[in-house]
């Protein structure tokens, strides 16, 4: 979703084409499911090497209702590809019974992982395991270029959604940790979990009417 997304982006900049603010309030629902699930699945794999076996399947089985929610938007639960030029797939269209499922499945999440990450840093055998493990400095962050989660968890305040206009309505926590090791790594990724369901939530609230495509693109 996301690489689509970038390249659909990329080029309605470049032609100018317009996309209807509900379309790109669906395109942010789609992107920061993708995120959710993708972080789960981070920390599932985490806890699976860490040797905690326990805490990957419940990930995983936390990990399910965002990939339902996937599947009954975009039509699969993995090749969604919810973005087109000029909007979303007409599949992608939210009603009241999909948002109502959203905001169900939010608050499920949001029970599971705060209960989740409190057990995840009061277990002294993890902190032990990946506290001071495989640090990357900020510098060296910084010089082989990473990005996202693993440059923040060096301490910089870089993401790029703060740069991208198609956010500016939405309020959340750019999240940081400043050891660069496998700790911080992880912790990056529990935090910015309940950062993706708070911007969820405000674009359900706030989702507005109107078009998902620009039609003179579809047509």
């Amino acid at each position: 979703n996301s690489h689509i997304w970038n390249s659909c982006r990329t080029g309605e900049i470049a032609l100018g084409i317009e996309v209807p603010e509900r379309a790109t309030y669906i395109r942010i629902i789609m992107e920061e499911l993708e995120r959710l699930h993708s972080h789960l699945l981070y920390l599932a794999h985490g806890s699976e090497v860490l040797g905690h076996e326990t805490f990957s399947m419940r990930l995983f089985y936390i990990r399910e209702t965002v990939m339902d929610l996937l599947g009954m938007i975009g039509g699969n639960r993995v090749q969604y590809g919810s973005a087109v030029l000029g909007g979303v797939r007409p599949r992608c269209e939210l009603d009241a019974m999909r948002l109502q499922k959203i905001t169900e499945g939010m608050d499920l999440l949001e029970e599971k992982i705060t209960a989740f990450a409190d057990r995840f840093v009061s277990d002294p055998m993890v902190m032990s395991r990946i506290t001071g493990v495989g640090v990357i400095s900020q510098k060296d962050a910084l010089r082989l270029a990473c990005t996202g989660p693993t440059l923040r968890a060096t301490g910089v305040a870089m993401d790029l959604r703060r740069e991208m206009v198609e956010y500016d309505p939405f309020e959340f926590d750019v999240i940081t940790q400043d050891d660069g090791d496998v700790k911080s790594q992880l912790l990056m990724r529990v935090l910015e979990i309940p950062e993706a369901i708070k911007i969820i939530r405000q674009a359900v609230r706030d989702l507005p009417d109107g078009p998902i495509t620009n039609r003179k693109v579809a047509d």
